[in-house]
């Protein structure tokens, strides 16, 4: 009983950057994914302007499957390659996650065509592939055994209330097409600068490493 009058809010502990960084993230991949479809309809309709609509649509939705398959294949890429292969800590896939993001969006926001248009949603999903798992792995590192089932579940809640806000995306589109691509590099850049100056998430992973070492010296 006494633990539970002590027990702090999440959002007042040291999980607080970690929800912060990680909404983010999750509404800027749930934006890029509805909005980068309407994108390539747009860039196939003004290469082949002289199809028939109903053509133009199947070529669009190709486009739009290789577009998917192509950062299925960079998250796996991400995951089962760079992440093992070069032992990268939580740190590190916070900040080249969000770096990688960045830039593709920002190529997104940029390209002249729909083939740049899934170069740049490749990177982009490269960069996501990296960032979820260091944020969930940070995200449990920052906090003791005993609120680890709360931060589980406030990772769930996360994950389900960003789609609530990515369709704004979609409306900024109608208005500017580059618009929420710009806005996603800009929001992205954020929070590589933030997970590089935080000193929650520049030091994530230290307290553990003391406790192992206080561990280590006790026995």
């Amino acid at each position: 009983m006494a633990d539970k009058g002590k027990r702090k809010p999440l959002w007042q502990s040291d999980f607080a950057p970690f929800i912060c960084y990680g909404f983010l993230l999750f509404v800027c991949q749930n934006a890029l994914a509805q909005t980068l479809g309407f994108l390539i309809i747009d860039k196939t309709s003004k290469a082949v302007p002289e199809l028939l609509s109903p053509v133009l649509l199947r070529m669009a939705q190709t486009h739009i499957g290789i577009a998917m398959v192509a950062g299925a294949l960079a998250s796996l890429l991400a995951l089962w390659g760079l992440i093992p292969v070069f032992r990268m800590t939580p740190k590190a896939l916070l900040r080249w996650g969000a770096g990688l993001a960045s830039l593709g969006s920002l190529v997104i926001a940029l390209s002249p065509d729909y083939a740049i248009a899934i170069v740049g949603y490749a990177l982009a999903n490269l960069g996501f592939a990296l960032a979820r798992p260091g944020f969930i792995v940070s995200a449990s590192l920052s906090t003791s055994m005993k609120e680890q089932a709360r931060v589980a579940g406030a990772i769930g809640a996360m994950s389900g209330v960003n789609v609530l806000f990515a369709p704004f995306a979609v409306s900024l589109y109608e208005v500017f097409a580059p618009a929420p691509f710009f806005l996603e590099f800009v929001v992205l850049a954020g929070l590589l600068a933030y997970a590089c100056f935080s000193p929650t998430l520049s030091n994530v992973g230290s307290r553990v490493g003391t406790e192992e070492v206080n561990k280590e010296s006790s026995i």
